[in-house]
């Protein structure tokens, strides 16, 4: 089984940092805080700050299609579950420092994992996007620290 510190690392090795250019009203700052293939389609996650309503979490597909979450409180965990091409997407921040993956426990027991990406160019918290294919539902999140201990719960109904 891979750690969390190994997956943690390789989405920290990936993270990048791009001028805004889709035209969308943000400051100048994307960070890319997520991406992977869901079904048999690509997709990508930033976040940024809008000009009008904060702090943003916005997933795209490969196909061109976009989903975002805007407004985001910058004070503590937060989840948000959007639809996706084959399923939906368990999507939020943590605002502890420690946190470095997410773990999403399916009702059939059944874990689901991603990194905790930082997004120091745009707010103090960390992002993690997690695809969740058609099937069982998701029951609980958990952020995780290094050591894999469990540092946040949020029950997902």
């Amino acid at each position: 089984m891979t750690s969390l510190r190994a997956v943690a690392a390789t989405m920290l090795l990936a993270l990048s940092i791009v001028a805004c250019t889709d035209g969308a009203p943000h400051t100048g700052t994307e960070v890319r805080v997520g991406a992977g293939v869901f079904g048999t389609r690509g997709w990508t996650s930033w976040a940024y700050r809008s000009m009008d309503s904060g702090l943003c979490l916005q997933i795209r597909l490969e196909s061109g299609d976009t989903t975002e979450l805007c407004g985001i409180d910058t004070n503590g965990t937060s989840t948000w579950r959007p639809e996706g091409p084959d399923g939906t997407f368990v999507a939020g921040t943590s605002a502890d420092p420690r946190g470095v993956a997410a773990r999403v426990t399916l009702a059939d027991g059944s874990e689901l994992l991603a990194p905790v990406v930082p997004a120091t160019d745009v707010t103090n918290l960390g992002f993690y996007v997690i695809p969740v294919p058609t099937g069982p539902e998701p029951a609980v999140l958990d952020i995780l620290d290094g050591d894999d201990a469990v540092i946040g719960s949020i029950p997902l109904d």
